[in-house]
């Protein structure tokens, strides 16, 4: 899709959960893109700067009219949702992506705060699960004539801020560069690449 970046277009974040999602619709904020989330799901250790997520979402295989309201705007959906997105829109994608090893030890520290059952799957054999999604999604993107994609790193977003924050102003055509960069907090990136995958 070559179309200029423009209100009627629906700005979609997505990604694995725990990939940095949610820290992408808080630069979005920052920037002055108006987003569609609920607050709903409070803010808590694991992201203390909130989720930015949105009900409606969860129910997009059985309706999606609300999307109506989303033209020119950003909302946060997991990626196995994404497929669901009707074609009668059109969307920049957002898909944020993260070392894989870290998505997995941040889900696991997640579950044991929560005090959830962690998964029985080795981490050596959910990443590759994670990895073969991940490839098939990337390729059905491709696939939509309706949809643009710009790549952005987890890593990358915390170590340059202000670039990547730039490389998402001239993919949406919009949002004050600096004030995106301005909300990156280091202190909160906990789960780097050291996972033992045994």
């Amino acid at each position: 899709m070559s179309a200029l970046p423009n209100d009627t277009e629906i700005i979609i974040v997505t990604g694995l959960p725990r990939s940095g999602t949610s820290l992408v619709m808080q630069m979005l904020v920052a920037g002055g893109v108006p987003v569609m989330a609920d607050g709903l799901r409070k803010p808590d250790t694991d992201n203390p700067n909130g989720y930015f997520e949105l009900q409606a979402v969860k129910e997009i295989r059985r309706s999606s009219l609300w999307l109506d309201e989303a033209t020119g705007k950003a909302i946060k959906i997991i990626y196995r949702l994404t497929y669901y997105l009707p074609p009668r829109y059109r969307y920049r994608v957002l898909l944020v992506q993260r070392n894989l090893a870290e998505v997995v030890a941040s889900q696991s520290a997640m579950l044991r705060r929560n005090r959830a059952a962690a998964s029985d799957i080795p981490n050596a054999r959910l990443i590759e699960l994670f990895q073969d999604e991940l490839s098939r999604f990337q390729t059905w993107l491709q696939q939509q004539k309706n949809i643009s994609t710009l790549h952005l790193w987890h890593d990358r977003l915390l170590s340059e801020p202000l670039k990547e924050a730039m490389r998402m102003r001239e993919f949406i055509g919009r949002g004050d560069v600096k004030s995106m960069a301005s909300i990156i907090d280091g202190t909160l990136y906990r789960q780097r690449y050291r996972l033992n995958t045994a």
